[in-house]
């Protein structure tokens, strides 16, 4: 999950209209642009601290980026992210490091 503040700032405002998700995600690890969950390996499963960083970025970047209706991706991710939201407990203990900023 790519930040969208971070790709905006290394690659441009137009970057995800720009270039395809392959390219894209190509410059983005050329730009070490920030993503969650961070320090995850593909196939692993992530973290309790990964899943909710990850669930926090995509709101963010629901609210605050490139996220659209029309993609189905988009819409995938935000509904799995709202189902996981579900099945957290509204008292769950979040990491210490978790931020009240979209700045993940």
């Amino acid at each position: 999950m790519l930040n969208v503040r971070s790709v905006r700032a290394k690659l441009g405002f137009g970057a995800f209209r720009q270039y395809d998700r392959a390219a894209l995600l190509a410059l983005c690890a050329a730009e070490n642009v920030k993503q969650q969950p961070a320090v995850w390996i593909a196939g692993g499963h992530p973290s309790w601290e990964q899943l909710l960083r990850t669930i926090y970025q995509v709101r963010c970047n629901l609210f605050h980026g490139e996220k659209s209706p029309q993609s189905f991706r988009d819409r995938y991710l935000v509904f799995a992210s709202d189902l996981t939201s579900a099945l957290v407990p509204m008292d769950a203990k979040l990491p210490k490091r978790m931020s009240t900023t979209c700045r993940a």
